[in-house]
């Protein structure tokens, strides 16, 4: 559903989704404060970047993107933020925790990346089940910053 300018401007409750750049986001944590509700509502909390992977140089052919490791960045500045909003980092691990995380990423690692020997070479430099090691040992390291960062719930949604 693309919602106009006006539409995306409209202020909600708590628990109603969120829209942001014409996605849906469901606002999934616990009463905050008004100004944290409002930077949630107005900024979003969607990291997701279309054709973007686990590894840096994925869906590169198609232009811009974040790739994982600069979404968990893009986390880690919330994070800050909201520790700035909150005053505290035990309210704000608090408040973390009663959220609810979902992860999907995996399949642009193969799709805009290994099944595309025109734009890159991964599949000369792995084998399958070397590829697929290599992309879960990077994956595993970008989840245990996460995880270091204040996620006490996630739901993993991998395509590998």
């Amino acid at each position: 559903m693309i919602l106009s300018e006006e539409e995306r401007d409209v202020d909600m409750t708590e628990g109603e989704d969120i829209y942001q750049r014409g996605s849906v986001i469901h606002n999934s944590c616990g009463d905050v404060s008004d100004s944290l509700n409002m930077v949630m509502k107005r900024a979003g909390v969607n990291y997701a970047s279309a054709s973007a992977g686990i590894r840096a140089e994925t869906g590169q052919q198609l232009g811009a993107r974040i790739d994982f490791t600069g979404q968990v960045s893009n986390y880690k500045n919330t994070v800050a933020q909201v520790v700035d909003i909150l005053g505290d980092e035990d309210t704000t691990a608090d408040y973390l925790s009663k959220c609810i995380y979902s992860i999907g990423v995996g399949s642009n690692d193969y799709l805009n990346n290994y099944f595309m020997p025109k734009f890159y070479s991964t599949a000369n430099q792995y084998l399958p089940d070397q590829y697929a090691d290599a992309l879960i040992e990077q994956y595993t390291q970008q989840l245990r910053v996460l995880f270091l960062f204040c996620i006490p719930s996630y739901v993993p949604n991998t395509y590998m």
